[in-house]
């Protein structure tokens, strides 16, 4: 169940525009991106990190370490 690297990848990308557009729809690569799709690639970090995925830096700081 662990994503791929490119996916993570993608991920993080788009998380890191939607947070500097103030979470406004943003275009990337020719794709139109809101709230709902935002939702999906946040869950896909949260799953990278819970299946012990490396996450990009800009992406590690929106999850705290884990207690394990």
């Amino acid at each position: 169940f662990a994503p791929s690297a490119a996916d993570i990848a993608l991920a993080a990308e788009i998380i890191e525009r939607a947070q500097a557009a103030h979470w406004a729809p943003i275009d990337h690569q020719g794709h139109l991106h809101d709230r709902a799709s935002y939702r999906l690639y946040w869950q896909l970090l949260e799953r990278a990190q819970a299946t012990g995925q490396a996450l990009p830096d800009s992406a590690q700081c929106h999850f705290a370490p884990s207690l394990q």
